[in-house]
Formats: structure tokens, sequence, C-alpha cells
């Protein structure tokens, strides 16, 4: 179990369809819509999760599941944000 004493020394790769898309240049009114029902119904499975989690489960689960719900959280908050933007000048 060497794995799990260590430090992490790597990065987290992130693979987002809709960021890919927006990078090469994807109209963002396209995109933001769907990417925003995709995370909420993700952050809802999670805040599912929670409200149907015990409290005697193992604190691992229980911090992973924290880091799911913060990144879903953040997610909406940019897509939304995304959506109600203004077109940004060429």
């Amino acid at each position: 179990m060497d794995w799990l004493a260590g430090p992490t020394t790597t990065f987290t790769e992130l693979r987002d369809p809709g960021l890919l898309k927006l990078y090469f240049g994807a109209d963002p009114e396209a995109v933001t819509a769907e990417q925003t029902k995709l995370h909420r119904r993700k952050l809802a499975e999670y805040e599912t999760f929670v409200a149907h989690g015990s409290p005697e489960e193992a604190e691992g689960p229980w911090l992973a599941l924290q880091a799911g719900l913060a990144h879903e959280r953040e997610w909406v908050r940019y897509w939304e944000k995304l959506q109600k933007r203004e077109t940004r000048p060429r």
C-alpha cells in the first residue's frame, strides 16, 4: 500500500468537451445550456448521496464526495455565468 502512503505528484487532467468546443471557436450559446444541465444533474446526484449518506461511512469517500460537490458547483456557476454574459467584443 505504498501508493496510499505517498504524496500525489501529478496534476489533475481536465477533459471537458464543452470547454474543448469553446477553445476551438464554438458559439458559447450553442454549448452553455446543455453544459449547465449536465452539471446540474451531476450536482443533484452528489447532493442525493449527501442526503442519504450515513455518518458512519469512512472519511475517504466523504472527502471525495465533498470535492465532487465543490467541482460541480463551480461548473454550474461557470456555465451559468457564461450563459448570461454579453457577447465579447472582437
